[in-house]
C-alpha cells in the first residue's frame, strides 16, 4: 500500500512538471490565435469600411467614390490595427 502512495505520488509529480514539447504546442497555439484574430479584425474593417461607404453612397448619390474611399480607409485602419494585434 505504501509502494502504491509513492508511485502515485510520482506520477502526479511527473504530471504536473510541463514537458518542452508541450510547451510549444502551447505557444504555436498562442501565436496561431493571435493570428488568427489579427486576420478577422482586418477583415472585419475592410468590410465596414465598405458598408459605411456603400451607406454614404447611397445617401448621398454618388455611391462609387464613398465605396473606394471608405474601402480604402478601413484597409489602412486593419493594416494599423492587425500590426497593433501583433505587436
Amino acid at each position: 500500500m505504501a509502494e502504491d502512495i509513492e508511485n502515485l505520488e510520482k506520477k502526479i509529480e511527473e504530471a504536473k512538471t510541463v514537458k518542452p514539447a508541450q510547451a510549444d504546442d502551447s505557444r504555436e497555439m498562442a501565436d496561431r490565435s493571435t493570428g488568427m484574430r489579427a486576420g478577422s479584425e482586418f477583415m472585419a474593417y475592410i468590410f465596414s469600411g465598405g458598408f459605411v461607404g456603400w451607406l454614404l453612397g447611397t445617401w448621398l448619390g454618388n455611391m462609387p467614390l464613398w465605396l473606394i474611399l471608405m474601402m480604402f480607409l478601413g484597409f489602412g485602419m486593419g493594416v494599423w490595427r492587425a500590426y497593433q494585434t501583433m505587436k
